[in-house]
């Protein structure tokens, strides 16, 4: 959805993600090494990304941040499906393009702020592959626990994590 918030968190920037974002994205999700950790595990096209990205402006309860680190843009990261009513959301979209500097973990404690602080929300989850272990590791740091398996459209093992804010 369009939204209005901006913050900093640690040394990095959180910028409501815009069309220009979205490209920049699209071009980093679509690296070999990124692609493996995502759902859909083809390459997307710029009219493919362009037609998510209109969706996304419709929905009422997705939350999506650009990242920045001195000015630069180095990523992206969302709460989505949102559940005011529930206190609850998915955390996930996320994508650091800059590598072991810790902006991961940044932007996971970011979101868990963002989601407390200003959506008044008190748990996420996310699904991360078993087999994606820096990420899966990350949450752990961030405070997620493990609450199940289940397993994507490819058969592929996916860990369900929960966070209480």
């Amino acid at each position: 959805m369009e939204h209005n918030y901006s913050f900093e968190y640690n040394e990095l920037e959180f910028k409501p993600f815009t069309l220009h974002e979205c490209e920049l994205y699209r071009q980093l999700r679509n690296k070999p090494e990124n692609i493996i950790c995502f759902k859909t595990q083809k390459e997307i096209s710029a009219d493919e990304q362009n037609n998510w990205y209109s969706a996304y402006l419709n929905r009422e309860n997705d939350f999506m941040f650009a990242v920045y680190c001195k000015g630069r843009f180095i990523g992206s990261v969302a709460v989505y499906d949102v559940d005011f009513e529930n206190k609850s959301a998915e955390f996930g979209r996320i994508l650091i393009g800059t590598k072991g500097k810790g902006y991961g973990k940044t932007a996971t404690d970011a979101m868990s702020f963002f989601s407390k602080k200003e959506l008044g929300l008190e748990k996420l989850r996310l699904d991360v592959y078993c087999d994606n272990n820096a990420a899966y590791k990350t949450y752990q740091k961030c405070g997620y626990e493990t609450c199940g398996e289940t397993y994507d459209l490819n058969n592929r093992k996916m860990y369900l994590m929960v966070k209480e804010l």
